[in-house]
């Protein structure tokens, strides 16, 4: 897995520095052919994640996913930033929240804390989909609350929930946009 991630890195990096390469030609006297910007350009792919679910178990293929792994392969952290995906992401997360959150592993739930807390971060450095993220809040009050007693896990990572609910919560509440605006403004 570790092989994998390091040659998928290497390839991303090959592939941001033939885009800045594009880029710095473009910029420059130095004209690029018809044909060595087709090359160039050939040569940037973007990955798209993606995991296989095999919906049948057979001897030879023993495979299995939890949601964990699939969010992770998914690279939802990074599809939070990405403008397209951001309102999937929080969709996915809102479902999860309201009607899974007390059934998932110990892990999942860590990692659905992790993963509203990185949207937090892009909605407060974005100035945008306040709305959306006080959703995904309120979605997670809830469930919290109706499933005190019935969830997966020990009490204290029910307890690390709660507290990470009210850090959330304070913090939001705390965020002042025309205070941050005006210290961005001023030179």
């Amino acid at each position: 897995m570790l092989l994998l991630s390091k040659g998928l890195n290497n390839n991303i990096l090959l592939r941001i520095r033939n885009i800045r390469r594009i880029y710095r030609q473009s910029l420059t006297n130095e004209k690029l052919s018809v044909d060595e910007f087709k090359s160039l350009l050939e040569n940037v792919v973007f990955y798209q994640p993606h995991i296989y679910l095999n919906m049948n178990v057979t001897r030879e293929v023993t495979i299995t996913s939890t949601i964990t792994d699939a969010l992770i392969r998914l690279d939802m952290k990074s599809a939070v930033h990405d403008i397209r995906r951001f309102n999937y992401v929080c969709k996915l997360v809102k479902y999860l929240l309201m009607h899974r959150l007390h059934t998932l592993s110990g892990r999942s739930q860590i990692y659905l804390i992790e993963l509203l807390k990185v949207i937090m971060n892009h909605v407060l450095g974005s100035f945008n989909q306040m709305s959306i993220f006080r959703e995904l809040l309120e979605t997670l009050k809830a469930s919290l609350e109706q499933h005190n007693y019935e969830h997966i896990g020990s009490s204290q990572l029910w307890n690390n929930h709660w507290e990470a609910l009210k850090l959330m919560s304070s913090t939001l509440e705390n965020f002042d946009i025309q205070k941050v605006s005006f210290l961005y403004s001023t030179p």
